[in-house]
């Protein structure tokens, strides 16, 4: 697996769980990628880091809005 192939499908893994809003489903596809593609660790890993960075930067681009939570709380 190339590395831009890489990078695509950490990016579509990402896409798929912000869509979903689940890191559950992330991890899943995280696992899915691996045991599917023949990938190295260090490839792996790049992955997952992309992944992590994506959800991250939603999670803290959500929180700068009211959180949902807040909401019913009113």
């Amino acid at each position: 697996m190339c590395k831009s192939t890489v990078v695509d499908t950490a990016i579509d893994v990402s896409s798929a769980a912000l869509s979903t809003d689940s890191v559950t489903v992330a991890n899943q596809n995280r696992r899915d990628v691996r045991n599917t593609h023949e990938i190295s660790n260090l490839q792996y890993d790049a992955m997952a880091v992309v992944i992590d960075h994506v959800l991250a930067r939603n999670l803290l681009y959500n929180l700068k809005d009211e959180p949902k939570w807040l909401k019913f709380a009113n």
